[in-house]
């Protein structure tokens, strides 16, 4: 079934929102979203019956519906302010007031691959800004698993990897109705608009608990990783905790790379804003001045095309405040750019958590404390946001708070393998480690986070700062100075007079104790 209103047609069964014939990409949950209120549009439908519809139940908060919703609108170029198309009436619901025409929809194909094209180069089956997961329910492979259960580990597990930044988990109640038809994965994600589905089962053996699990390409039903953990235990309840924490973050990794690997075939004038960012966070992530450069410019044809993504205008700001942040360019400079980049990615969304954000990470270079309000809110609209916390370990590291930034820095690194940020930033949250050890002087523990941190990100200016400041004062003059040399190398033009300009440590002694290690370590000029 179809439905045409405007310009715009919402096809059901493909799962695809088009205007003048032009696909519209959609979230799961948002096409869910306009597909109900559309569906229903000669009438009210009220926040239960769309939590039912669309959430299948689950609580989820007043945040979570805005945002699907104010993505919905934005989809069909409305607003909150216009309410051109979806109404919210206030105390009982929303309602689609647009002229609506229903008619059946045409048989949908699938293209047919020419000699020698490989299956990389199609599109998906329903092309979402996010990828979609489906999670079956873990097969019972036999054996006494104690007081734990297969259905408890499964519905852990599902709840574990909807926790990760990036992905779109289909609801459990719509993976048990197609586990239980024995579809292939393809059918799998043709019939419910996902791209990757994962599969496993559970099972103990003498004193040991096995899990095996497999991760599918949706559109080509190819196997992308498949693997087998097993533990020393009595009980499944022993080591469920831990077993799924680094089954979600495999899953994470792998899909991602897949997902980079294919993006990297698909034309730049085809690519999709999920497509973008994550090719711009791959590039953030070389720490290299001409790919950070051509991360910013992706981001800007990225908002081009699409002017109403607010994680386009978030990584924008980002991007930009990183020029400072790397010694590349000054706060006077890029600060002014990156507040704006981000300001307009809160007038697009004030719930998008990557938004403020980038705020946040622009204002540390104005006044770190003034920074912590906008941080605060963004781990407060996600918090698993693990790039949250490792700025705000640096807001209350440079403001003489070393103590509390390892709090923020052991949480950052909790929740790392959920956060699609930190995967373009690798070796943050040892660098701000050793700036905080470096507040406290620290200096020793200092040194051993910052080299951790070079090991994971070699080309960090950060992170060899950091590990000069500590190993000045800790009476490493041979290292310092042969690390300022390669500050030097990242950073062309750094200088003292550069520090004295862009240098944001709230302290009158940290300003100085900073300025004094680039002078031990040889810095003159």
């Amino acid at each position: 079934m179809t439905f045409e209103f405007e310009t715009f047609t919402l096809d059901v069964g493909c799962r695809e929102l088009r205007r003048d014939g032009k696909l519209r990409p959609l979230e799961p949950q948002v096409f869910d979203l306009l597909s109900c209120l559309i569906q229903n549009s000669h009438r009210i439908v009220t926040l239960d019956e769309v939590l039912q519809d669309v959430w299948r139940g689950r609580s989820v908060s007043d945040s979570t519906v805005h945002t699907r919703l104010h993505a919905a609108r934005v989809a069909l170029n409305d607003t909150g302010t216009l309410q051109r198309l979806i109404q919210t009436v206030r105390g009982r619901g929303f309602r689609f007031i647009g002229a609506v025409r229903e008619r059946e929809a045409a048989p949908r194909y699938m293209p047919q691959a020419n000699p020698g094209t490989s299956p990389m180069r199609f599109e998906r089956l329903v092309p979402s800004t996010w990828p979609g997961l489906v999670v079956l329910p873990f097969a019972d492979l036999g054996g006494d698993l104690g007081t734990g259960s297969v259905a408890a580990f499964d519905e852990d597990a599902r709840t574990t990897l909807s926790r990760l930044d990036g992905l779109s988990v289909i609801a459990a109640q719509s993976a048990k109705v197609l586990a239980g038809r024995r579809l292939t994965a393809r059918q799998i994600a043709q019939e419910i608009g996902a791209g990757y589905v994962l599969s496993g089962g559970v099972r103990r053996a003498d004193n040991r608990i096995c899990v095996t699990a497999q991760l599918v390409d949706g559109l080509t039903d190819r196997n992308i990783w498949a693997d087998r953990y097993v533990r020393n235990a009595t009980s499944l309840d022993e080591v469920q905790e831990g077993l799924i924490g680094e089954l979600a973050a495999t899953v994470s990794r792998q899909l991602l790379a897949f997902e980079l690997q294919r993006i990297r075939d698909v034309p730049k004038a085809d690519q999709q804003s999920w497509e973008s960012l994550l090719l711009a966070l791959s590039l953030i992530n070389s720490r290299d001045k001409a790919r950070v450069a051509d991360a910013e410019a992706l981001m800007r044809r990225t908002i081009g095309s699409d002017p109403h993504s607010s994680k386009a205008h978030s990584l924008l700001s980002f991007i930009q405040t990183l020029r400072v942040h790397q010694g590349w360019q000054t706060r006077a400079l890029q600060i002014p750019l990156a507040l704006q980049a981000a300001q307009d990615a809160l007038d697009l969304n004030p719930d998008e958590a990557w938004a403020h954000l980038a705020l946040g990470y622009a204002m540390i270079w104005v006044h770190p404390t003034d920074a912590v309000v906008a941080l605060q809110k963004a781990i407060e609209l996600n918090r698993h946001l693990a790039f949250g916390h490792y700025l705000l370990g640096l807001a209350t590291a440079w403001s003489g708070f070393g103590e509390l930034a390892l709090q923020q820095a052991d949480l950052a690194e909790l929740n790392g393998p959920t956060d699609l940020l930190s995967r373009g930033n690798a070796g943050t949250v040892d660098s701000v480690r050793a700036t905080a050890c470096f507040a406290v002087a620290r200096y020793d523990d200092g040194i051993r986070f910052a080299k951790r941190a070079i090991a994971d990100s070699p080309a960090m200016p950060s992170a060899h700062r950091a590990l000069l400041m500590n190993c000045a004062h800790a009476g490493e003059t041979n290292e310092a100075v042969s690390t300022l040399k390669r500050i030097v190398q990242l950073s062309p033009g750094f200088s003292l007079a550069w520090i004295k300009e862009n240098t944001v440590w709230t302290r009158q002694e940290d300003r100085t104790a900073y300025t004094e290690a680039f002078r031990i370590a040889g810095l003159r000029h």
